[in-house]
């Protein structure tokens, strides 16, 4: 869900009407909003919103997912904090799931005595985490963020995905998560985490691609397809770019031409004149 959208569906008798529908939403970076009575925000503004009956199974996450959270307690990928911290805290914790496999930053819960605090959340809340991803987090991070309803109190929960462009650092320092806790790596780690295809001018697509061969030595046309949702043209123009940069080679020919590593050539030896 790209920021900006809101995720609803529209449910009358109890039926959820449609497929996949998408509401505006006028609050920036929310992903989406649930109360826990199970009804739907539908919003006309912050302060002043329509309450209608509604459960859907789109939404990001729910109360009942906040509980297990609370149960499975901290761990790599989810860090909570009974309220919001300051710029320093959030960039340190975005950077280190960034680097690490991605994972949930919860705040308004007290997860050490399993106390719901709640925040106070507001419109330009959202806009001042938005901003510290992208003017405090270098390359920029910018997360979902998903407000959960309960009672007169809201969890405020940031989703950040795997970053594709690490290492991901804030005042200079690399972060990354370290069991239930996020730290500073050492030297190896931050080069161990570091992309090897960063500086190329790869998209998503193709850098997980590059993972792809990584992992299973090749990757085809039909592979692309499946793993991207992407046309034979699209697939066919992002392989070929890969193969122009000399990150691939191509093996075999038409429907059987798959692209792999380049084996390793030998750097031809310069005489000296003399």
């Amino acid at each position: 869900s790209e920021p900006g959208i809101l995720r609803t569906q529209r449910a009358e008798g109890g039926v959820v009407l449609g497929g996949t529908a998408q509401q505006e939403s006028r609050i920036p970076g929310v992903t989406s909003c649930y109360r826990d009575t199970g009804f739907e925000v539908d919003f006309i503004s912050w302060m002043e919103c329509a309450i209608k009956p509604f459960r859907s199974p789109l939404l990001a996450i729910t109360w009942n997912d906040i509980v297990e959270l609370v149960n499975d307690g901290e761990s790599q990928s989810v860090e909570f904090e009974k309220s919001i911290t300051g710029p320093d805290d959030i960039t340190r914790e975005l950077v280190a799931f960034a680097n690490s496999d991605g994972g949930k930053l919860i705040f308004g819960i007290d997860d050490k005595n399993a106390h719901f605090l709640g925040v106070d959340w507001n419109n330009e809340l959202n806009d001042w985490i938005l901003d510290v991803g992208k003017t405090r987090c270098n390359p920029p991070i910018v997360p979902d963020i998903d407000v959960v309803l309960k009672g007169e109190k809201s969890v405020l929960v940031l989703t950040i995905p795997e970053g594709d462009e690490k290492p991901y650092k804030t005042d200079e320092i690399c972060y990354i998560r370290d069991g239930g806790h996020s730290r500073p790596a050492r030297e190896e780690e931050e080069e161990e985490i570091r992309s090897p295809w960063h500086g190329h001018g790869l998209n998503k697509r193709q850098k997980r691609a590059m993972a792809f061969v990584k992992e299973h030595t090749q990757i085809s046309n039909r592979d692309y397809r499946t793993l991207f949702g992407v046309s034979h043209k699209t697939a066919h123009l992002e392989l070929t770019m890969l193969a122009d940069k000399d990150l691939l080679d191509t093996q075999g020919s038409g429907r059987s031409t798959c692209y792999v590593f380049p084996a390793k050539r030998e750097k031809p030896v310069v005489l000296e004149k003399r």
